[in-house]
């Protein structure tokens, strides 16, 4: 029943994060309530009870901290000399490494964040046309806390060891689902070993 409350409110807060992020850029009431319908609809079956729903959480985390940092950027008028945007950047940007310390300790999918965090800094560093500092700052942050679990190297590089299971040899991917490309979950067991 605990675990049946807590898949709950993960599916809650995910669904939350998803309205306050339509709600930041813009969308109405109305279409935002199709959205988060339409999103309930579709993420169906990954509302079941699953590890990697956590990593949802943190992904939607990651998408409001990174929104907001690009908006202020957006806003502001560059000056080479300010310390105090780089400093105003950095407060915006802590809790970035923050939510990767989290789930690198709850979640294996962790390294999902760093190419987030990477694509958002490639996109804001276009856009200023000069990198990010702050952003590759809260990057290599976030690569740092993840060393921060259990089993330090090892648990850091346990997402690279997960890869393996996407090879046709192995047996998690001819036999688990979430492995399995849409077309043939059908026939999960027809290959046999």
């Amino acid at each position: 029943a605990g675990l049946s409350v807590i898949n709950a409110i993960l599916s809650a807060s995910l669904l939350a994060c998803i309205l306050v992020r339509l709600r930041r850029l813009g969308a109405g009431a109305a279409s935002s309530c199709w959205v988060l319908l339409a999103s309930a609809v579709i993420m169906h079956q990954r509302f079941l009870m699953r590890p990697e729903n956590v990593s949802y959480l943190y992904l939607a985390l990651l998408a409001l901290l990174l929104d907001r940092h690009l908006a202020a950027e957006s806003r502001r008028v560059p000056d080479p000399a300010a310390g105090f945007e780089a400093a105003a950047a950095v407060r915006r940007l802590w809790p970035v490494p923050l939510v990767h310390l989290l789930w690198a300790n709850t979640q294996g999918l962790f390294v999902l964040g760093w190419v987030v965090v990477g694509t958002y800094w490639v996109s804001a560093s276009v856009r200023a046309r000069r990198p990010d500092r702050p952003l590759a700052l809260a990057l290599a942050a976030s690569v740092l806390a993840c060393l921060a679990n259990p089993y330090a190297v090892t648990g850091l590089l346990f997402p690279f060891r997960l890869l393996s299971r996407f090879d046709r040899s192995n047996v998690f991917a001819r036999h688990v689902g979430e492995f399995q490309p849409l077309w043939k979950v059908g026939g999960l067991f027809e290959d046999q070993v």
